[in-house]
């Protein structure tokens, strides 16, 4: 089973607030991200990333918020997709960092629009993952199926 598949969340810490790992919060912000790129956090992006990192991390609904908001923290500093990014390629594999690539088009398709801002932040993040131009329309292509079944 993969990283991303089975890594937990971390312990608690002496405040009684969990701790969660850099890939945790690194995925989470940039499926935040690309939920947020067109301008508008979309209802169905919004259950859509919940339903992703609660079965990616084997997260309860209430660990997903806490792990959100840990999310948006990191969002309001300086940090950027390309940080994210750094922690991801040191973690995963990959075909792991495809299955991210995916996960993250499933939230951009979630509101069953793909706008332009959308679409270029997948370009800028594609390269970022290492994932080749090939491989990058497929996954879209993978994700956008899903879409129209």
């Amino acid at each position: 089973m993969s990283k991303l598949e089975t890594l937990f969340a971390g312990p608690v810490d002496a405040h009684g607030k969990e701790e969660f790992s850099s890939l945790q919060i690194a995925v989470g912000a940039l499926l935040v991200k690309a939920a947020m790129s067109d301008a508008v956090y979309h209802e169905k992006e919004k259950d859509a990333i919940h339903s992703l990192l609660g079965k990616q991390f084997n997260l309860d609904p209430s660990q997903v918020v806490s792990l959100l908001a840990e999310v948006d923290e990191m969002l309001a500093g300086p940090h950027g997709i390309y940080s994210c990014s750094m922690v991801i390629m040191d973690e995963l594999a990959d075909s792991e960092r495809e299955r991210l690539a995916e996960m993250i088009w499933d939230v951009v398709y979630a509101d069953g629009v793909l706008h332009d801002f959308e679409e270029g932040l997948m370009q800028r993040l594609a390269p970022l993952l290492d994932i080749e131009d090939d491989q990058a329309r497929l996954i879209q292509h993978r994700a956008s199926t899903k879409v129209s079944d």
